[in-house]
């Protein structure tokens, strides 16, 4: 094809760890689209963050929701790993601080205020 009938003119070229481009595959993959094709939708219709920096006092407060969701796993996984027992109550409660791990985790890369003694 002769590049002086194509819309797009303009090459980049993108270095990425294994594990990028792993995730950029993936990714174009489930919304089914090329990955050029990809990245231009997020360039169009993403969003684009600034990289934030957080304060000693915002990491010690993500700090301390973590350890407390952490604290919640292992007990979960010691009665597991004690009684050989797992039963659909410990799933929920596993399931319901995996999702709020991820949901602290979430604030904390989005830059939202959390309180540690939730």
């Amino acid at each position: 094809m002769a590049e002086h009938h194509r819309k797009r003119k303009r090459n980049l070229t993108v270095f990425f760890t294994d594990e990028e481009r792993e995730l950029l595959d993936a990714k174009a993959d489930d919304a089914e689209m090329s990955k050029a094709g990809y990245i231009r939708n997020i360039i169009l219709f993403g969003a684009a963050h600034k990289k934030t920096v957080f304060s000693d006092e915002y990491g010690e407060e993500i700090r301390c929701r973590l350890n407390g969701i952490g604290n919640n796993i292992n007990q979960i996984a010691q009665k597991a790993n004690a009684t050989s027992i797992f039963d659909n109550g410990d799933m929920d409660l596993f399931y319901e601080n995996f999702i709020e791990l991820l949901s602290v985790y979430d604030e904390f890369i989005r830059g939202k205020s959390t309180d540690c003694d939730r």
